[in-house]
């Protein structure tokens, strides 16, 4: 016995309809995919950068706008990173405020330094702190002043001693590289008593 099937108009009529439906979504997915890819792709051809981080990570807050605005004085800020430690998460955070800062001010420059590979020029900032991978020398080149900041300041660190591991809870950066800066440029520091 053959299997007869009933032709109905209105299920075809419901078959365009979702096809025809159907393409128009597929022909917009791809138009908007395609504007995101140009978008994408102008953005990096210029040089364009967004902070879309909630808390706005890396972008300077306005106290330390006015302090960069202030700088006159040849500004170097060294990063010391090992050879391949500077794509880390953590160091990839601090190295993008720091080109953050370099971009508004024009006194600023950055520079990486391998310690392992230049142990002389760590010497000659050695204080009473230590230097740690990832750490930062805030540098004076007008007056010869400057200030190290250890990695250990550039994030808050909470200890969970049941596991014995070390978790970033916070971003500090910003707050101690322009107290670094400041430092720096400042011809008396006040001493508070």
């Amino acid at each position: 016995e053959a299997d007869m099937r009933k032709f109905s108009y209105r299920g075809s009529m419901k078959n365009k309809k979702s096809l025809k439906y159907g393409g128009y979504a597929t022909v917009t997915t791809i138009v908007l995919l395609t504007a995101l890819v140009l978008i994408n792709v102008l953005f990096n051809l210029l040089g364009w950068e967004v902070d879309l981080t909630v808390e706005k990570l890396y972008t300077p807050s306005d106290v330390t706008m006015e302090i960069l605005d202030d700088v006159e004085d040849e500004i170097v800020i060294y990063g010391l990173y090992n050879t391949g430690t500077e794509t880390t998460d953590v160091n990839k955070n601090v190295i993008t405020l720091v080109n953050e800062y370099c971009d508004l001010c024009d006194n600023l420059s950055f520079e990486t330094v391998d310690p392992l590979q230049n142990p002389m020029f760590i010497s000659n900032y050695l204080t009473d702190s230590t230097l740690d991978n990832g750490s930062l020398i805030v540098e004076n080149k007008t007056t010869g002043k400057f200030k190290t900041v250890s990695i250990k300041k550039l994030y808050e660190v909470t200890t969970d001693y049941e596991y014995l591991l070390q978790n970033v809870t916070g971003f500090s950066a910003e707050n101690e590289l322009t107290n670094a800066i400041l430092y720096v440029t400042l011809e008396e520091v006040p001493t508070l008593y």
